[in-house]
């Protein structure tokens, strides 16, 4: 697949083959306490067709992860730079969520996954990878609740 000649769609990593997209591998078992984390990566693509070991490789690795993909494309179509710049030439952007940040950095720091990078080398230059931690269900739920507690003390309705 030629990631630079295709839009992306959300919810399908850039380098995996088309007929195995990631979203075969979701997993929705998150509870409201888990503190999930996300993984954000930008890239170039060098041309070409990835190796289809790679996605053989990380599929496995990011199944046993409980890797969810949340959102993905091309920058200028389906990712849009509000603010601020990319590095030059970066052509695609994917969010994806890990049920934790342990669980995010087991996939990322595996032998497994480590082992599946060099068959995507030749033909994705990863610009940035970032780690980022999220907020729980039941964090989200107590904000909202001090939220309209302030607001009702404040006399608002």
């Amino acid at each position: 697949m030629d990631i630079a000649g295709k839009g992306l769609m959300p919810h399908v990593d850039p380098l995996m083959p088309e007929d195995q997209p990631i979203t075969q591998i979701r997993n929705d078992n998150m509870t409201d306490t888990s503190k999930p984390a996300y993984f954000i990566a930008c890239g170039t693509s060098l041309g070409g067709t990835p190796d289809p070991e790679y996605g053989k490789r990380a599929m496995v690795v990011a199944a046993k992860a409980e890797l969810k993909p949340i959102a993905g494309g091309m920058i200028g179509e389906a990712v849009k730079v509000l603010e601020g710049e990319l590095p030059a030439g970066t052509q695609f952007l994917v969010v994806e969520k890990f049920p934790s940040m342990e669980a995010l950095e087991g996939f990322y720091y595996s032998d497994e996954y480590q082992s599946a990078i060099p068959f995507r080398k030749d033909t994705v230059k990863m610009d940035f990878l970032v780690a980022v931690d999220g907020i729980s269900e039941a964090e989200l739920e107590a904000r909202k609740q001090a939220a309209l507690a302030s607001k009702t003390d404040a006399g608002g309705e």
